[in-house]
């Protein structure tokens, strides 16, 4: 059912990924990593050679320092992908406003940005970063933040990662925006599941 695709520098924490991951998945899975501490691509490059490899519908492209607290996410996903056929990307961090401005997924308005994540610092102090103000299941957004992207596969054979324009980390956030601002993918929606 899901291809989860890795870009990984750490193996402290992919080991950590990997077992989060048998813990809280309820369907059939692959894993696909890209040990990138030597290659050091660009994440968006190392995605598009994980996808080629990818075999199952749903994809999960997974920052391998996040920890997944719901033990029933692969259920919800999948859920959240057959109620809603028009929705191409579920992630856990977006906003339903992105300025012209090159910036990360978030606003800073209140009103615009949805989260549900769990932040650990430097310190080990853990901040719940939660933004919901409509109290919604889902939220139609226009940007997702790269630490969680669930697609459909078809949606990804559309419209892959931009591996000129996107050379740094934190650009498959604006990525995402520029996938689903229009085009080929203006019926897909992006949503954000709170």
């Amino acid at each position: 059912m899901f291809s989860i695709l890795i870009c990984s520098i750490n193996d402290v924490f992919l080991d950590r990924l990997k077992i989060n991951i048998q813990e809280t998945i309820k369907h059939e899975y692959e894993l696909l990593v890209w040990h990138n501490r030597t290659d050091k691509k660009p994440i968006s490059e190392v995605y598009n050679l994980l996808a080629v490899r990818a075999k199952y519908p749903y994809w999960c492209f997974i920052q391998e320092d996040i920890c997944v607290q719901t033990k029933n996410r692969s259920e919800n996903l999948l859920k959240a992908f057959e109620e809603h056929p028009k929705t191409g990307l579920i992630g856990i961090a977006s906003s339903k406003y992105k300025s012209n401005a090159l910036s990360g997924w978030s606003t800073g308005i209140l009103k615009y940005d949805l989260c549900n994540i769990f932040h650990e610092d430097n310190d080990g102090k853990t901040i719940h970063l939660y933004s919901n103000p409509r109290n919604a299941l889902f939220e139609n957004v226009v940007n997702v933040a790269g630490v969680f992207m669930a697609i459909r596969r078809e949606v990804w054979e559309t419209a892959q990662f931009n591996n000129h324009f996107l050379r740094d980390f934190h650009s498959t956030d604006m990525r995402v925006l520029i996938l689903f601002s229009g085009g080929t993918l203006s019926d897909i929606d992006p949503v954000c599941r709170c």
